[in-house]
């Protein structure tokens, strides 16, 4: 639920991301991608298998782990999301199929902070092995607000830039920007562990979908109903370890490049040098064969054409 809109490494007005602009010389942050649905199910049903909105089918061809299970690596799916629910019944089953499944948030109490996965990160990131995809289902900022940071990251507390003066308005953005701004501390400490390995490593975060915090509409949440741009627009931020540039010289990273995260799985295999039948270069962003796709939202409309300024 984290749209890039409210991060300061995106140019926000708040500085909701310190940890990520001190690495920003490390780091490349995509400025045009966007997700396909602003629900995770619908997302990440395209975003972590084959299927994509042309071709929603393909979901049930291949997934993200078993592509990587495949290509020799140990998978790893770390999770503080509930394993079981409504919307979290497909992704369970998809990350099934990794080679080890941790999930921390099992109880009825509150949820845990995502801050919590770490020490598991670090632990995985010890393991002997050469080759692991490791993924994070973090809670990110999702809606309630400010329950997913500790309080110590509530430092936003005046009255923020909005259009929307009302009290709740003020809250609820307050809420949610201190959420970003532990998302940042969460983030940055996965690219410390991954530094202190000094080895061939690369990371990539992005969200399933974004979030409306009173910025273009008087709402918080997210619907395709209400369909803001905010809801649509996500983060998408690579990290590459000195020798992980080295091994993708052939590669573009390209920030400017537009992009729809359903198509994540080809770009993660040219990251990984992981070849198979199916692979469209030119749906891989990192790929000089690169070529932008008409990013299809909610009832086929074009992202494009839909927000046009």
């Amino acid at each position: 639920s984290t749209s890039r809109n409210r991060m300061g490494i995106y140019n926000y007005s708040r500085n909701t991301t310190p940890k990520l602009k001190n690495l920003s010389n490390e780091i490349y942050a995509f400025k045009n991608v966007v997700t396909p649905h602003t629900h995770t199910l619908h997302a990440l049903e395209k975003v972590l298998t084959l299927g994509n909105t042309q071709n929603e089918d393909n979901k049930f061809k291949g997934t993200l782990l078993q592509l990587f299970n495949a290509a020799g690596f140990k998978t790893y799916w770390l999770s503080n999301q509930p394993p079981s629910g409504l919307w979290d019944n497909f992704i369970t089953g998809i990350a099934s199929s990794a080679s080890e499944t941790k999930f921390i948030n099992i109880s009825n109490d509150k949820t845990p902070f995502d801050g919590d996965l770490l020490p598991y990160f670090d632990s995985v990131l010890k393991e002997q092995g050469t080759k692991k995809l490791i993924i994070l289902h973090l809670m990110g900022t999702h809606f309630l607000y400010e329950n997913r940071h500790p309080k110590s990251f509530a430092v936003f507390k005046d009255v923020p830039q909005s259009i929307f003066k009302s009290a709740e308005a003020t809250k609820q953005i307050n809420a949610y920007d201190n959420a970003v701004m532990y998302q940042d501390f969460v983030w940055s400490q996965i690219i410390s562990q991954l530094k202190e390995l000094d080895t061939n490593a690369s990371a990539i975060f992005l969200s399933d979908h974004g979030e409306e915090v009173y910025q273009s509409i008087a709402y918080a949440g997210h619907a395709e109903t209400k369909g803001s741009k905010n809801m649509y627009d996500i983060p998408f931020i690579v990290w590459l370890s000195p020798e992980k540039k080295k091994g993708v010289s052939h590669l573009v990273f390209d920030i400017n490049r537009s992009f729809s995260s359903e198509n994540l799985l080809f770009a993660m295999s040219d990251l990984a040098n992981i070849s198979f039948t199916e692979m469209q270069t030119e749906w891989s962003v990192f790929n000089t064969a690169f070529k932008p796709q008409n990013r299809l939202i909610f009832n086929g409309q074009d992202y494009d054409a839909y927000f046009k300024e």
